[in-house]
């Protein structure tokens, strides 16, 4: 049985917008609230679908963790931001090793006799 007592104002405001038929989204909200709050993930198969609903429920899941964890969703966001400078630079030295490859392979070409 589900015991639908949120934490945060963001999941009792959807629970009073939402039809008992939809109550699967509800639910799906409080794992989001239990994962902020510590109690989940209980187990590798649990961990895994909350990885997947923190995905598929983005927005959500901050709105809760801005609401529920401050400090914890900032520490989120400066790890991200860091993450994502990570990635830029990794796929513009990626672009920059492919753009020499080309020019390799055109020089390559062109002393093989090839036209362009």
């Amino acid at each position: 049985m589900v015991n639908y007592n949120p934490k945060s104002n963001f999941v009792k405001n959807k629970i009073k917008k939402t039809k008992w038929e939809n109550r699967d989204y509800i639910e799906i909200l409080l794992i989001l609230e239990d994962c902020i709050l510590g109690k989940r993930p209980q187990g590798f198969a649990d961990a895994h679908k909350i990885h997947n609903i923190k995905s598929e429920y983005e927005k959500e899941y901050l709105a809760i963790f801005e609401e529920l964890d401050p400090k914890g969703y900032a520490k989120h966001l400066k790890a991200n931001k860091k993450e994502d400078r990570k990635q830029k630079e990794a796929d513009r030295k990626f672009k920059q090793e492919e753009m020499t490859d080309l020019e390799k392979a055109k020089e390559s070409w062109k002393k093989a006799g090839g036209k362009f």
